[in-house]
Parts: C-alpha cells; structure tokens; sequence
C-alpha cells in the first residue's frame, strides 16, 4: 500500500514538474515575441552615438519614422554597418529598449546601389528623406507617405525620370499625405471654378483666380494645368516647381531644408 502511494505521489509531482516547465517555456515565448519585433523600413538617416555605436532614423510602414540604437556598427568588422546605408530598404529585427530600441539584425532587400553612385540622384534623394524627417512624427505610422518615398527612391535609383521632377513631386505629394492637399478645383476666396487667371497663395492653402490676386500680394503666378500634372514621372514647369517649395516652407513653418542648398549647389555647378 506504502508503495503504491509513493509510486502515486512521484507521478503526481512528475506531471505538475511538466505542467510547470509548459508554463515558464509559454510565457518565455510570450516575453519574447514582445521584446522583438520585425518590419520593413527605409533608412533615412543616422549618426555616431558614443564610441562604436550608431542612431539609425527607419521609417517603417507599420509603425512609422523610428530611431534605434545600432550597436557596434562603426566597427570596422561590424556585419550590421553595411545595412543602415541611407535610401536602402532593410528587413529590420529590433529589440525593445528604454531609450531608444535596438537594431538586433537586419537584411538588405533593396541596396539601391544605382542611387547612391550618382550624386544628382543623391542630393534629390537626401531633400526626399529629410522631408519625411520633418513632416513625420515618430511612431505615427503613414502607408501613403511610405509607398511615395519607396516610389520616389525606385525611380531614382532606375535613372529613368528627371530627378529634379521626382524630388518636386515628392515634396508635393509628402504634403498631400501629410494633410496639406491645397485647394485647386476653385478660387479659395470667391470660389469660382476653374478659373483661367490663376495664382497659388501659399499662406491661403490654394488657387486665387485673377479678380482675387490682390488678396496675397506673394502669390504666385502658375497655370492650373502645370499644377494638375504634378507627377513624379513628368516634367514640372518652373513655376509649378516655385510653387511647390514656397508652399513647403509656408507649411513647415519655413524650416529649411538643409539637402535643398546642396542640391541647388550642384545645379548651378552643373550648369556652369
């Protein structure tokens, strides 16, 4: 009798041992897939952080603009350096931390090594990504801002539009995206359709038609149809280009972007 309660009692504490490590592999499990996680992001930017160590900005289509730590990547052996080059889309594994989460690996999915071997492509490139930085909040997801940047960035790295039209366009659309879409179907003041004699008024947020003008002594002149044909794989007039960088700096507050200078730098050396 002695036996069978003893034999009974190892079997009792053999299955509760078993219940108890299903439980801790469970929860490990849980834990786990909460302290990682995966997505497809665009390098932006990044910048030395301490001695050996990198803050690399993704803009990531599930959970937006994003910073993270990249440990080790100024090493000259690091295998994560080569990964968090600006304009390359990566599948990124981060782990959570408590400043910034952390780059745990990463895998090339598009080097867009056309791209970043042409400086033109570069400078037009570079004005794309630090739009996104400015018009962006971090952790604030946005597919449509996304997929324009990917477009922007798959055009100039085929090399087969004006980069200069791509830059303008996605300036414009960024906006768009963003929630600044001007009004273009009418007046803003008098609200006459399609008028003939158009201007932008940048502080009004759309077209003035010409009995209007004088409502914003700056706006600027434009032909409604060069507005309308805004595309990334068409040619922008000048003033539809104008019009485009004046409204960008009305919305965002006149904050410069810094890549434009480098980029109306080059244009005037190449046309020299």
């Amino acid at each position: 009798m002695e036996k069978l309660q003893i034999l009974m009692a190892r079997r009792f504490i053999w299955r509760l041992g078993i219940e108890i490590c299903l439980v801790i592999v469970y929860w490990f499990l849980v834990i786990y897939s909460m302290a990682t996680y995966k997505t497809k992001a665009i390098v932006l930017s990044s910048y030395p952080y301490r001695e050996h160590d990198r803050i690399v900005s993704f803009f990531s289509e599930e959970y937006g603009r994003i910073e993270m730590r990249a440990r080790g990547t100024r090493k000259i052996g690091s295998k994560l350096a080569g990964h968090i080059e600006p304009f390359i889309e990566v599948d990124a594994l981060l782990a959570r931390g408590r400043r910034w989460d952390i780059l745990a690996g990463s895998r090339t999915m598009l080097d867009r090594r056309v791209l970043r071997s042409s400086l033109d492509a570069r400078a037009a490139a570079s004005i794309c990504v630090e739009a996104v930085r400015l018009i962006t909040k971090p952790l604030d997801p946005d597919r449509n801002m996304y997929r324009a940047l990917s477009r922007a960035l798959e055009l100039l790295d085929a090399n087969s539009c004006d980069h200069a039209s791509v830059m303008h366009a996605f300036l414009w659309e960024a906006l768009h995206c963003a929630g600044f879409a001007p009004e273009i179907s009418m007046c803003i003041n008098c609200k006459t359709a399609h008028p003939d004699d158009t201007h932008f008024s940048c502080e009004g947020g759309g077209i003035l038609c010409g009995s209007c003008r004088e409502r914003d002594q700056r706006a600027i002149g434009v032909s409604l149809d060069d507005v309308r044909a805004i595309s990334m794989t068409s040619q922008i007039s000048t003033a539809a280009r104008s019009v485009i960088l004046s409204f960008w700096s009305t919305v965002i507050d006149y904050t410069e972007l810094r890549s434009l200078r480098v980029w109306q730098e080059l244009t005037v050396g190449s046309s020299k």
